[in-house]
C-alpha cells in the first residue's frame, strides 16, 4: 500500500478571497507546511483518493476529480463511502493516477484491484 498527498488546499476567507492553508507557519505567518488537497492510498492497481475538505460543493468536486471514478463504474461491494457524509472520495486507475500525480514509481501491476 502506498499512501501520500498531492497538491495544496485553498479555501475562501470571509471576503471570498481564496487563501492557501498551512499546517505550520513561521514567525511572519508564512506557510511552511501546506495542507494537502488530495490524500491517497494505492494497492495493486487502484488508487483511492480523498479530497481533503468537506467545504466543496458537488460542482467543485467534479472539477477536482482528475480521473474516471472507477468506484462508481465498477462494483466495489465492500466499499461503503457515503456521498453525504462530508467527504469526497474517488478511485483511479493506477496508470491514470501516476500520470496526474507523478510521484510514485512504476509498479509491476497485474490488473485493477477490486
Amino acid at each position: 500500500v502506498y499512501t501520500g498527498t498531492h497538491g495544496a488546499l485553498s479555501l475562501p476567507d470571509r471576503r471570498g478571497v481564496w487563501r492557501p492553508l498551512s499546517l505550520h507557519t513561521d514567525e511572519n505567518n508564512n506557510g511552511l507546511v501546506p495542507v494537502p488537497l488530495y490524500m491517497y492510498k494505492t494497492k495493486t492497481a487502484t488508487a483511492f483518493v480523498s479530497i481533503n475538505s468537506s467545504f466543496f460543493n458537488s460542482s467543485t468536486v467534479r472539477d477536482l476529480t482528475f480521473c474516471d471514478d472507477l468506484c462508481t463504474e465498477r462494483e466495489f461491494s465492500w466499499l461503503k463511502w457515503q456521498p453525504n457524509d462530508g467527504t469526497h472520495s474517488f478511485c483511479c486507475d493506477y496508470q491514470e493516477f501516476t500520470e496526474t500525480v507523478g510521484l510514485l514509481e512504476d509498479l509491476d501491476i497485474r490488473g485493477p484491484f477490486y
